[in-house]
């Protein structure tokens, strides 16, 4: 298995109210963050069932280890708590096939595969009983993700 602790780039948390999650988190230190994005993508569970992760999220900029703000949206596979809630821990993943394994021999479920319009794999979900759920984000993404919040930090964005 190839998830180190190089590897765990963000914090999911799941929130009711996106804008007042970004101030609450701002007043805390927290001050720079990504412009809000919306997502709709195709979630496939291992039962081949699809159902849709709907949300609107936001990244805060400066890392390494960055926090994620999602507010799910009505009729997604995720829904709100009616308060701030960790959801995940995100990890680069550079063998996704060879992590899932390890993951699944130490007791994780596969939850869903959030898929793009290619039908390639953006993201994997897992859970088990006893540790936290765990995203898996292809690699490959880094360096977009990476543009992403370098363009935030040169434009001084808040």
């Amino acid at each position: 298995m190839t998830l180190l602790p190089g590897n765990l780039f963000h914090s999911g948390f799941i929130v009711d109210d996106l804008e007042a999650a970004v101030a609450e988190m701002s007043a805390l230190g927290i001050r720079r963050w990504t412009t809000p994005k919306r997502s709709e993508l195709p979630a496939l569970s291992p039962d081949r069932s699809v159902g849709t992760f709907r949300v609107r999220y936001v990244y805060s900029v400066d890392g390494p280890h960055h926090f994620e703000l999602i507010e799910p949206l009505p009729y997604g596979v995720i829904s709100s708590v009616n308060t701030a809630t960790f959801h995940h821990l995100g990890f680069w993943s550079d063998e996704r096939e060879k992590d899932l394994k390890g993951l699944l021999d130490r007791g994780y479920r596969l939850e869903y595969d959030l898929l793009r319009p290619s039908d390639e794999i953006a993201a994997t979900y897992l859970t088990s009983n006893t540790g936290p759920r765990v995203e898996l984000i292809p690699s490959a993404n880094r360096d977009r993700m990476q543009a992403k919040w370098n363009t935030f930090k040169t434009s001084g964005t808040p």
